[in-house]
């Protein structure tokens, strides 16, 4: 198996942003406020560009980032399940070049229904 290109999965990504009319952002559980902040401001991005956007995390808002405008539209409950596009964020540990942690962005293109109806 090949593994694209990081430009390659850039444009993917953001093919898949671009098509989403409905975006849920989902940051990772124990948040920190970096992870906070990058679901918002990516939030605030796609806005912008005319998306209905929900912040999500299963955990509460830390203390230490509650100031951060917006902050208080993170829900903790699941994404609706009729969005076009779910972005999670992780944090991961990258093996054997660093022992700091980055925050990841992934997205998940959900399959809209199919109309009972014929064509």
């Amino acid at each position: 198996m090949t593994v694209p290109s990081l430009d390659e999965q850039l444009r993917g990504a953001l093919a898949e942003l671009r098509a989403a009319k409905t975006v849920a952002i989902v940051s990772h559980r124990d948040p920190d406020p970096d992870t906070i902040g990058s679901a918002i401001a990516l939030g605030l991005a796609l806005e912008t560009l005319g998306k209905r956007v929900t912040l999500h995390c299963a955990d509460p808002v830390p203390d230490g980032a509650r100031f951060l405008t917006n902050a208080d539209k993170v829900q903790a409950t699941p994404p609706a399940t009729d969005v076009d596009l779910v972005v999670t964020g992780t944090s991961i540990t990258m093996p054997r070049t660093t022992t700091s942690r980055t925050s990841t962005w992934w997205t998940s293109r959900r399959p809209r229904p199919r109309s009972s109806s014929p064509a």
